[in-house]
């Protein structure tokens, strides 16, 4: 689990599996998105122009989704290398 920003790009530099999370007040994230248009929010993502990991941001960051998602890298070895 990786915080979106900076942080993702070290982590897929050591090439270790990840799942983006992104979570801000509920106005903060409005007004971004009415000010902001990308498809993907973890620098990752962004600088591959797809998604190579997943992105979990604001009502889908979440205990469930996020055990979900760590639990299939972790039990999935396909999963397991970026």
């Amino acid at each position: 689990m990786v915080a979106s920003g900076t942080a993702t790009l070290e982590t897929a530099l050591m090439e270790t599996p990840m799942v983006i999370l992104y979570k801000v007040s509920s106005p903060s994230y409005y007004v971004g998105k009415m000010i902001i248009d990308i498809s993907h929010i973890g620098l990752v993502n962004i600088i591959a122009g797809k998604t190579i990991v997943p992105e979990l941001i604001q009502d889908e960051a979440n205990p469930e989704s996020i055990a979900a998602e760590v639990i299939d890298i972790l039990t999935n070895k396909s999963r397991m290398t970026l």
